[in-house]
This record gives structure tokens, C-alpha cells and sequence, in this order.
């Protein structure tokens, strides 16, 4: 046998050496856990033919591999590789209809290189629209194939396998879709879904989505579905809740339109839904009368769900026109959150309502405590049972009212009301920051002896938390798009930013919310913030307020040291007179002192004191006739009682001192002197 070296046979190549380490540097990289490997031996533009498997079960789904090698290459200026594609291996790879990838081997780095076909397609149609009319087009290599791209090619097969699946059984199923107009949709996320099943979704889903707050989810999947869906009354009245909550009325208005056309097709207790937020939207867009509102939404207020709801909106209305005092407000609440068709929406919005004008009460409480004690104390020694009685009261209040405020957050998170869990977050807010303006500028005047009124303690922490509260609020609000309560965010944020002097921020906010307000359609919310600019915030106008109060305080000061002086003179021109009278009486007007007058003028100091029951004027007049001095408690106007009754409990201040000086004087003009004690008599 002759040696090899003398044998003709045939040789390698470059070429095949190349494509053989390429091909194992190229299985090597795929696990045999998630792929199957099938190299073509007949070489029609894919040298790999490859599925993919999930769970160790193989699921149909594939994608192709085109390979490329070379020994040695230039880079390129950004440092891609360069190699040149016929446009009929394209036009091939697309044709397979499953995911295909370019890999390219270069020899002398060992290293592998890919590249997607769609983003191949995309360069090339962008360069050259008529791409397909070339012979072939340069691909370059930017992307190394490594562990992290096998992990992308297998999300890619997947993804494309599932779109392939769910595409193929619409398919099957299209001679049965409901509608003859219904058409299969292909997302830019690969997500196939059809008319019927968009249509299905919103009446099936859509109501219970709406209770969740999550109307923006709503609109989404509409927008998924073709431009001519063929819809129902019951879609319709969805979409138009959905757009009514999100702030989009016109678009409201028209989906409640299509659904009245088919109002035949709803339950009685839906058409009362689909009534009310039609009359609801043509309302606020200023296309009905006030009166016209009324009247339709008087016929909807009853007693199940809708109808508590309404008589919700109704009951908040006239306490915020004032057409009903805190106290009726309180009580209707009150009804509303204990019926027994007031369901966890209806009664947790009740709740939440009457939380925040509680707190708002309370506040209002605090102001007129402090103010109540500053006015004793300005003419009576510190009175530190007073202030104590009023710092009790205030502190359980305010825990009770913290309690009911964690209750209702806790209820609403149990029973997933994320809208009125989020509403009662922005109360909380709104509440405290009220609280802070009256507690920073009303407080108690005098300082008790030897301890100095403590600083305000540093609030830095406690604020910021408030604004973290408002962006998360914020944050729901605006994703599920309820553009009013986007609105009052916004506002509460404005007048913290602007209470904490950071006005850059506040402008900032201010600017966001005349954004939104020029998107919005409501005449009302635009008012609304046009108010909060141009009026002022809480703070500013509460600060106004309190001037003024001071001023008039001031004037009140120097009004009743004028009457407090004249009383003075009047006592001491008195006790210069010579007193002597036949048949007089005495009388004790608590608490400014005793007095005599003239028997015969008895019924002229009834009338001066307004003692009007016969019976106590019978009881004065036997008193009188015993000669025993008998106590007017002149705090009291009219005097119903005789004796030191409630003492000073009835005490009011400058209206007190006016009313005690009118006494005074009508006594000193008829000649009723003082005298310095009963003894005098």
C-alpha cells in the first residue's frame, strides 16, 4: 500500500474548517433543557432549523438560524462586522413564518456574532423602501451571541409561538365570531385577540373594574378592538362610565348616546345608570338647565345602590352650598353609611366623606376654644382648669377622629376600594394641614407665669411625609386618569408647596394644573383652580381672616375699656350723692353689684332688666315686700330665674359688657344708685 502522502485524495478546505467549528461553537451555546437543534442537510438558506422546549415538554414553537463564517475580518468604525446577504435568503427566512436569526463566526477571535431579521428588515426598508429590488444588502453584526442573547432567542420563539397559537385558533373560530363586522387584532406586543373577545371582557369584567377604580384598564382594552367593533347598550354604558370618571365627558357623551339607542337591550336597574351619568355629563358640559338636572335626578334617589349613591352626591351638595347645617349633614351621612343596600362602595364613600368635614369641624373647634379662653382671660385672671377642659377636649377628638381615619383605611384596603382608600389618604392630608394654618397663627394669649410658651416643634419630617402621601395618591389618581381628584391632589400639593414657602415647586404644581385643566371639559374644576391662584390658598386667606378678627378685636378692647371707664365715673359721681329715700327697694344685679331704686318704680326696672314671666316677677315682688334683697344674674338676657343661677357660665364677653353697661346706665339716668353693700339699704 502506497504511503498518503502518495495517494491522491481529496482535500479540506478553509471553508470547511470554518464551518465546522462554526457549527459547534453554535450548538454549544444552546442547552439541551430548552432547545431541540436541527441542522438541515440540504443547505435552502437555514442551516438550523430549531424548537424550543418549556418544562422539558416541547412546544411546537421554532425559530431558524442562517449561518455565516470567516477567518479573519476588518472592523467597521462601530465596530460591527460586515457581510453581504442576498436578498433571496432574505425573502426565504420570511417566508418560513417563525422568528430567524443571521449568526456569523469570526475564525481568529473565536467568537460568535447575531443579528434579528426584523431588525435587519427595519434598516434595510428605512434605506431603501424598494429593498426587494436588490440583488443584496449589507448586514452588519453589532451583537455578540452569548448567554444573555440565547436567553433573548428563547423569549423571542416563545413569544412569537404564543401570538402563532392564539392567532391560528382565532382562526379556526372566525366563521363563529359574533358579529359579522368583529375582526382579529395582532398587538405591537404579539397579543392576539378579537372583537368578540374585547366586547366579552368589557361586559363581563367591566362593571366590577369600574368598582375598582380602574376604568383607565377599561379604555385600554377598547382601544385594542377594531375601529368599527360592533358593540351592545351594555358596552356602551361602560365605556361612557369609564370616560366619565377619566374626565373624557365628550367622549362620555358619545358612548352613552349609542347606548340609549339600544336602552331596550338593559335591565331596569342599568338604564337608571345609564340616565344618570348621561344627565350627569350634559350637565356639566352646560348642555341642561339646573332645574331639568333636578328634576331627572330627583326620580333616580331611592333606596338601592345607585339611589343611596345619588342621594350621597345630593346630601354633599347642599352642605357645601350650605343649604343644610353640619348637624342635618351629619345625620343623612349617617343614613346613608348604615342602610342596609349601602354596599362597601356606597357606605365607605359616606364614610370617607363625613371623616373629612369631621375634621374640618374639629379644627373649627380648636379656633374657637382658643379663642373662647382668650377672650375670659383678656379681662379675667388665666383660668388653667379652662385651658385644660379645652386641651382634653380637643386631643379625644382628635384620637377618636385618627382612629376612624385608620379604621376606614384599613376597611377599604381589606375590601380592595383602592378609589376611596386613595380619597381617604388626600382627606388625611387636607385635614391636617387645615390644622396646621389654626394652630400656627390662633393661640392662647396669655403666658401662664414662669413657663414660657415652648416653640413650635420642627414639622420638617412630618411634612414631608404629606407630600410623599400626595404623590402616591397623585400616582393613582392619575393612573386610572380620574382628572378631579387629579385635580384636588394637585391643589392640596399647591397649598403645602406654598404654606412650606417653596415657591419654585408651588409654581411648578400650578403649571401642572392648568395643564390639566386645559384638557379637561369641565367648567367647574377650571373655576376651581382659577380660585386657588388668583384668591389665595388656605393659609393666605385663613391669615387674612385672622387680621382682621384682630383689628376688630382691638376695636372691641378699646369699646369696652370706654364703657368699663364711664361705669366708673358713674359709680364714683354716686358715692359723692347724699342718699335718702322713703320706700325703697334693693336688689343684688350679679355680678356688677347692688343697687336701690324707688318701690314705685318696680315695674321700670322689671322692664330695664327683662324679667318678663309674671311668676318671677311675683317672686321679686314678695321678696321685696319681706325686705329681702333679691339676685338678678344679669349675664342672662331675659333673666328667668332668680338667685346666682350658673354664676359666670353664661359669661360672653364684649356682649356681656354691653349688655351689663345698658343696665348700668338706664339705672344711673332714673337715679337707681349703687350702694357699696345690703347693709346700705
Amino acid at each position: 500500500m502506497r504511503d498518503f502522502d502518495n495517494i491522491r485524495l481529496p482535500k479540506s478546505s478553509t471553508n470547511e474548517e470554518q464551518e465546522t467549528l462554526s457549527r459547534k461553537k453554535f450548538e454549544s451555546l444552546f442547552d439541551e433543557k430548552r432547545f431541540i437543534l436541527k441542522g438541515e442537510v440540504i443547505d435552502n438558506g437555514i442551516d438550523y432549523r430549531c424548537e424550543i422546549k418549556y418544562d422539558s415538554r416541547k412546544l411546537g414553537f421554532g425559530f431558524n438560524f442562517q449561518l455565516k463564517s470567516k477567518g479573519a475580518a476588518d472592523k467597521n468604525t462601530d465596530e460591527s462586522y460586515s457581510k453581504s446577504i442576498e436578498t433571496s435568503n432574505i425573502e426565504y427566512l420570511i417566508n418560513n413564518g417563525q422568528p430567524a436569526f443571521y449568526g456569523f463566526y469570526l475564525a481568529d477571535n473565536d467568537n460568535f456574532y447575531y443579528e434579528h431579521l426584523n431588525d435587519f428588515l427595519i434598516s434595510i426598508q428605512e434605506k431603501n423602501p424598494d429593498w426587494e429590488d436588490q440583488l443584496s444588502h449589507t448586514l452588519r453584526f453589532h451583537k455578540q451571541l452569548d448567554s444573555r442573547a440565547v436567553d433573548e432567542i428563547y423569549n423571542i420563539a416563545l413569544e412569537h409561538g404564543k401570538m402563532m397559537r392564539g392567532l391560528n385558533g382565532r382562526l379556526a373560530m372566525l366563521p363563529s365570531l359574533a358579529q359579522p363586522s368583529d375582526k382579529i387584532i395582532i398587538g405591537l406586543n404579539q397579543r392576539v385577540i378579537d372583537d368578540s373577545e374585547i366586547r366579552n371582557i368589557v361586559e363581563r369584567v367591566g362593571f366590577e373594574l369600574i368598582n375598582e377604580g380602574r376604568w383607565k384598564d377599561i379604555i385600554h382594552v377598547h382601544q385594542e378592538a377594531s375601529g368599527n367593533i360592533g358593540t351592545t347598550a351594555k358596552y356602551n354604558l361602560v365605556l361612557g362610565m369609564a370616560n366619565y370618571y377619566s374626565g373624557n365627558l365628550l367622549s362620555a357623551l358619545s358612548f352613552f348616546k349609542h347606548a340609549r339607542l339600544n336602552s331596550n337591550q338593559l335591565p331596569d336597574y342599568l338604564i337608571k345608570y345609564l340616565t344618570f351619568f348621561d344627565t350627569t355629563v350634559k350637565y356639566t358640559l352646560g348642555m341642561m338647565r339646573q332645574e331639568g338636572y333636578e328634576q331627572v335626578i330627583q326620580t333616580l334617589e331611592g333606596d338601592d345602590e345607585l339611589g343611596l349613591y345619588v342621594k350621597l352626591e345630593k346630601v354633599r351638595e347642599a352642605y357645601t352650598q350650605s343649604v343644610i347645617l353640619f348637624e342635618q349633614f351629619v345625620r343623612e351621612l349617617k343614613r346613608i353609611i348604615s342602610h342596609p343596600n349601602a354596599f362597601g362602595s356606597v357606605s365607605q364613600m359616606a364614610k370617607c366623606e363625613l371623616l373629612l368635614h369631621e375634621g374640618y369641624e374639629m379644627n373649627i373647634d380648636y379656633v374657637q376654644g382658643v379663642a373662647a379662653i382668650n377672650s375670659h382671660e383678656r379681662h379675667n385672671d388665666l383660668s388653667l382648669e379652662d385651658r385644660l377642659v379645652v386641651a382634653n377636649q380637643m386631643a379625644d377628638a382628635r384620637i377618636l377622629w385618627d382612629k376612624q381615619i385608620q379604621e376606614l383605611i384599613q376597611e377599604t384596603t381589606n375590601s380592595k376600594n383602592y378609589f376611596t382608600y386613595h380619597s381617604t389618604l388626600l382627606n388625611q392630608v387636607r385635614v391636617r394641614y387645615q390644622f396646621d394654618v389654626y394652630s400656627a397663627l390662633v393661640r392662647v394669649d396669655k403666658q401662664i407665669p414662669n413657663h414660657p410658651s415652648q416653640p413650635l416643634p420642627d414639622s420638617q419630617q412630618r411634612y414631608e411625609a404629606m407630600l410623599a402621601v400626595l404623590e402616591k395618591v397623585l400616582s393613582y389618581f392619575t393612573q386610572i386618569r380620574h382628572t378631579e381628584n387629579m385635580i384636588m391632589v394637585l391643589s392640596t400639593k399647591y397649598e403645602l408647596e406654598h404654606y412650606l414657602d417653596r415657591m419654585e415647586e408651588a409654581s411648578n404644581t400650578m403649571a401642572e394644573l392648568e395643564q390639566l385643566i386645559a384638557q379637561s371639559d369641565s367648567e367647574g374644576l377650571r373655576l376651581q383652580v382659577s380660585m386657588l391662584k388668583d384668591a389665595g390658598t388656605t393659609h393666605e386667606k385663613f391669615k387674612d381672616f385672622i387680621d382682621s378678627i384682630f383689628g376688630k378685636a382691638q376695636a372691641e378692647e378699646e369699646e369696652f375699656q370706654a364703657m368699663v371707664h364711664e361705669m366708673k365715673c358713674m359709680d364714683a359721681e354716686e358715692r359723692a350723692i347724699a342718699k335718702s329715700f322713703d320706700n325703697i327697694y334693693g336688689i343684688m344685679l350679679f355680678p356688677i353689684g347692688f343697687f336701690q331704686f324707688p318701690a314705685s318704680e318696680v315695674d321700670d326696672v322689671f322692664t330695664i332688666l327683662n324679667i318678663q314671666d309674671a311668676a318671677l316677677r311675683s317672686t321679686f315682688c314678695e321678696m321685696f315686700s319681706r325686705g329681702i334683697m333679691p339676685v338678678a344674674n344679669i349675664y342672662h338676657n331675659p333673666i328667668s330665674e332668680e338667685g346666682y343661677a350658673d354664676g359666670h357660665a353664661s359669661e360672653q364677653g364684649l356682649k356681656s359688657t354691653k349688655h351689663f353697661y345698658n343696665i348700668r346706665k338706664a339705672f344711673y339716668i332714673r337715679k337707681y344708685y349703687r350702694i357699696e353693700s345690703a347693709n346700705e339699704q
